[in-house]
């Protein structure tokens, strides 16, 4: 197909293949734009049923518009097939960035599944359950910009269930209790699945397996057992985050969040009450897949949405506000980047020592987050938490490489360095700070990298107004341990004794003792504001 034109769509690689049919990338001739182009395998045109499922998914994604979802062009019968034309969006799934990094830190996370509850929140105004929601359904541009794809079971609220064999159509790993079961789906189900998502890109794994790769025991599970704390798998999560995918994943759905709205409340404020029902009815699975009666279905029925705090809260800020006889904020700027692993050396990098990894792709800007204000000293409480109070240390942090061939320029995360290659980090803060850079190598140690005589003369706090280069005069060497590298970067206003020891420990610790201050760092890390730090990782090949 590469190379070939159907209809006025130029074929010009293939991105992909499932069972239903093949993912091409195009161009559209006409309007001389990229397009993904999705086509049913032509042995399947002769089965009604998928056919239909095909069909539909156009037809359901001609009926969205929102950021959030990728966009539908065109649907068209050509060369005994059926083809679906959709926006091409340049980017990682969420499965992809999990297989990379393991867990996602929150201050990266939230901001993409705000989007998400974004995109579904519309998509249910709409009437339509996307039913099949997953990392691998979740893609993330360079940029943060998140797609939500794959309507392909999708249903509109209403109509007749796509499937008459009697078998539930989704992903296993992700499914609600209701629709293993075969019951009546609705918006609350694209809850669960998002609950569960949500859980695995914050851990780094599914709350639900099977050793023996067993669909019936995870679908038991799904019904049956309780979703594990997050916090037990990787303790770095807010409680924010843990009490919202526990409220996400209960079984019964009236005990879930009702909306979207709901969800993206309680990962922002934190404010989560969970109240789960006791175990539910035991459903016995047969030993094969489940059979479902699939005759027709009824409308949900319609449920008061609980009221918002947010209401309360504002009148509360705007009484204490009054009452405090005028308080002022001043409104920061920050920028989150996400940079690339590096791998300094030991205690010492320099041009005569060769360090570790290639240099990742540059950091991605990440939205505006603030910190809670102080409360006044009149006052008897602080400000509530929903009405933070940014106050940003912009740094300006960024990489850069160059190859044993010469080629030079920014390194950008995910980018690859060979052992032959060099790079230099820069800094320009916009305020004066405290700075701390650390580098965690392949094998999980950590090098301090500033503040750090050997890379720099320049000491904390360091003013504004200047850029600064680590090393100041040489460049940072990969050493022959190949695999993926990170270098951490956090600011504050003032000293962070909890690093300042980290630091002082790293000096006489030996590998044992580094990894595990490597996990010390990080967990100070995840705990800044995300107006404050910066991560950047890159592959050493």
């Amino acid at each position: 197909m590469i190379g070939e034109t159907i209809g006025k769509y130029q074929i010009t690689a293939k991105l992909g293949e499932g069972g239903m049919g093949v993912v091409y990338k195009a161009t559209d001739v006409t309007l001389d734009r990229e397009v993904a182009i999705k086509m049913l395998h032509p042995t399947l045109t002769t089965e009604p049923e998928l056919k239909t499922r095909f069909h539909n998914e156009a037809k359901i994604n001609a009926k969205l518009n929102h950021p959030a979802i990728i966009t539908l062009y065109d649907f068209f019968y050509e060369r005994n097939s059926y083809f679906i034309v959709m926006e091409f969006v340049q980017g990682k799934t969420g499965e992809d960035l999990v297989m990379e990094i393991g867990p996602i830190p929150h201050p990266r996370l939230l901001p993409i599944f705000r989007q998400v509850i974004s995109g579904l929140a519309y998509a249910h105004k709409q009437g339509v359950v996307h039913r099949d929601i997953k990392p691998s359904n979740l893609i993330i541009t360079d940029p943060g910009d998140v797609k939500i794809m794959d309507f392909g079971i999708a249903r509109i609220v209403g109509s007749q269930r796509m499937t008459s064999t009697g078998v539930a159509v989704g992903s296993i790993l992700y499914m609600s209790p209701e629709q293993i079961k075969n019951q009546n789906v609705d918006h609350r189900s694209d809850i669960y699945a998002l609950g569960i998502t949500l859980f695995e890109m914050a851990t780094g794994k599914v709350p639900f397996d099977s050793s023996a790769g067993s669909e019936y025991e995870i679908m038991q599970k799904h019904i049956e057992a309780v979703v594990p704390s997050p916090k037990s798998i990787y303790p770095h999560i807010p409680e924010n985050i843990e009490s919202a995918i526990i409220k996400a994943t209960q079984k019964a759905p009236g005990d879930r969040f009702q909306t979207m709205e709901e969800f993206v409340a309680a990962l922002d404020m934190g404010k989560v009450e969970v109240t789960p029902s006791p175990a539910s009815t035991k459903f016995e699975i047969p030993p094969q897949k489940p059979v479902i009666d699939d005759k027709g279905t009824s409308k949900p029925s319609v449920e008061t949405k609980k009221r918002s705090p947010m209401a309360l809260i504002a009148g509360i800020i705007i009484i204490l506000l009054v009452t405090g006889g005028g308080i002022y904020f001043y409104m920061g700027k920050k920028e989150v980047v996400e940079t690339a692993k590096v791998t300094p050396a030991r205690n010492k990098r320099t041009v005569a020592e060769k360090p570790r990894e290639p240099a990742p792709r540059s950091a991605t800007p990440t939205t505006q987050v603030t910190s809670p204000p102080e409360a006044p000293k009149p006052l008897p409480k602080p400000i509530p938490k929903a009405e933070p109070v940014p106050i940003s240390y912009v740094f300006n942090f960024k990489a850069f490489y160059q190859t044993i061939n010469g080629l030079s320029g920014e390194l950008k995360e995910g980018d690859s360095l060979t052992s032959e290659d060099y790079y230099y980090l820069s800094v320009n803060p916009e305020h004066k700070l405290y700075l701390y850079i650390a580098q965690i190598d392949t094998a999980g140690a950590i090098c301090r990298m500033f503040p750090n005589a050997d890379f720099s003369t320049k000491s904390n706090p360091l003013p504004s107004g200047m850029e600064y280069r680590f090393p100041e005069k040489e460049y940072f060497y990969l050493d022959e341990n190949k695999g993926r590298e990170s270098i951490y970067v956090i600011t504050s206003k003032s000293p962070i004794e909890k690093v300042e020891d980290i630091y002082r420990e790293v000096v006489s610790a030996d590998d044992s003792e580094r990894r595990q201050l490597a996990e010390d760092f990080k967990e100070v890390f995840n705990q800044q504001s995300s107006n404050n730090i910066a991560k950047l990782w890159f592959w050493h090949k």
